[in-house]
């Protein structure tokens, strides 16, 4: 349908190309510029994302409680409440059992 039949419509169908090339739009020095800026800053981030990782230590994780349970935790803690309040850390009896419960927490 939209095929040129002769030499004349095939001699107009390509002027009309030609021109219909010029209205597409072309990427300017400004355009490649701006790609250039945006990929150097890309590569830039990437670079230091890398060394980052390479440099900085992983973290361990954090040391499991020693006690089974919640329940034991606050136990000991009721417990040093008890013994470390202030009228038994004034005797000498009560501050060395206080010592004893919080030495190894």
């Amino acid at each position: 349908k939209y095929a040129p039949q002769n030499n004349e419509q095939t001699l107009h169908f390509m002027q009309r190309c030609r021109r219909s090339l010029h209205f597409l739009p072309t990427p300017t020095k400004r355009t490649y510029k701006k790609c250039i800026a945006i990929t150097f800053v890309v590569l830039i981030i990437l670079f230091v994302s890398i060394i980052l990782g390479l440099f900085i230590p992983e973290q361990e994780s954090p040391a499991e409680s020693p006690y089974e349970s919640d329940q034991e935790m606050l136990l000991i803690a009721e417990r040093i409440v008890e013994n470390c309040n202030e009228s038994e850390v004034l005797a000498t009896s009560g501050r060395e059992r206080c010592q004893d419960l919080c030495q190894d927490h």
